[in-house]
């Protein structure tokens, strides 16, 4: 998850901000709120200076030493830069602490620095995933800075996230079961982000696709996978562009020479295309089975029928 605060916004903005947002009431002006909380309180890892721990949260600050080399160097190869600025990591002892320097009980979340909750550290095996995941978002906002990064698309920060940690914000939700909600029109719809307000009043993540925010991303991923499969070159192209600050249409347009609705049709045709080959396989091998299993012509009648629906 990341909620993209950053000082080098002009103070200005930040007013604005909280003034509009706090109209609003919405999640937002919490986080907003909370970056502004001192982490002087933090001690620096004697093993990695990159990872600072809350007192009492030294054995999982320790647990994240071993995974930054590969989450960093997975971040950097996929987002095709490296990191703009070092990369820290703070650790938070509870759960109180984590919610008053973040405004969310989310387990990750990036806003002006990349926070982990204890709760991150009950799921060993997903830590991995979960790390690169906000990488990738500290990737970004360290390249674009607050203001850009809020008008990215919350579908394409969040599906590239999950597409460069191998699945990271999305554990519980599969590939298949992700395709098959697609398939079924129980999807988000690819936007190309709605400006700063916007984005900060009317946030587009799953529940407003009436979606888990897992399958939302896991979606989203597929997406991203979609466009970097079609063409690698034009995704790379792609991205670093945004990350140079062109602005996301112009960026997709100059890379791929089509419009964003394009690339969804031609994943949808992709999909549905993939889905209608699996069903026909799986009628010639009944037809051969039921054929050469002597069974009455009117069951193999009934079971195409089956299959088809």
């Amino acid at each position: 998850m990341n909620l993209l605060l950053n000082r080098t916004v002009p103070i200005q903005i930040i007013l604005v901000a909280i003034l509009v947002l706090s109209l609003s009431a919405c999640s937002a002006t919490r986080s907003l709120i909370a970056s502004f909380q001192s982490t002087d309180h933090f001690l620096t890892l004697a093993s990695d200076p990159r990872v600072l721990y809350e007192p009492g949260a030294e054995a999982n600050a320790r647990d994240i030493v071993p995974l930054l080399p590969e989450a960093i160097s997975k971040v950097e190869k996929r987002q095709y830069l490296p990191f703009r600025d070092p990369v820290n990591i703070y650790v938070c002892a509870s759960a109180e602490s984590y919610y008053k320097l973040t405004g969310t009980r989310a387990r990750a979340v990036v806003t002006n620095k990349l926070f982990l909750s204890p709760a991150l550290f009950q799921d060993r095996p997903t830590l991995p995933l979960y790390l690169t995941h906000e990488l990738s978002h500290l990737h970004l906002l360290q390249r674009l800075g607050t203001y850009r990064m809020i008008e990215l698309p919350s579908w394409f920060k969040e599906g590239l996230a999950t597409f460069v940690s191998g699945g990271g914000g999305a554990p519980d939700i599969s590939d298949e079961q992700a395709l098959n909600a697609i398939r079924s029109t129980q999807n988000f719809v690819p936007d190309e982000g709605q400006g700063v307000i916007g984005s900060l009043l009317f946030p587009r993540y799953g529940s407003y696709w009436k979606l888990d925010n897992h399958m939302f991303y896991r979606q989203g991923m597929l997406f991203v996978a979609f466009m970097q499969k079609t063409d690698e070159n034009s995704f790379r192209k792609f991205l670093i562009s945004i990350q140079q600050g062109e602005d996301f249409s112009t960026a997709l347009m100059n890379a791929y020479n089509k419009n964003l609705s394009r690339l969804w049709e031609q994943f949808i045709e992709e999909i549905k295309g993939r889905n209608d080959k699996n069903t026909n396989q799986t009628r010639v091998q009944l037809d051969t089975v039921l054929h050469y299993g002597g069974c009455p012509s009117k069951l193999v009648v009934l079971c195409r029928l089956i299959i088809k629906k």
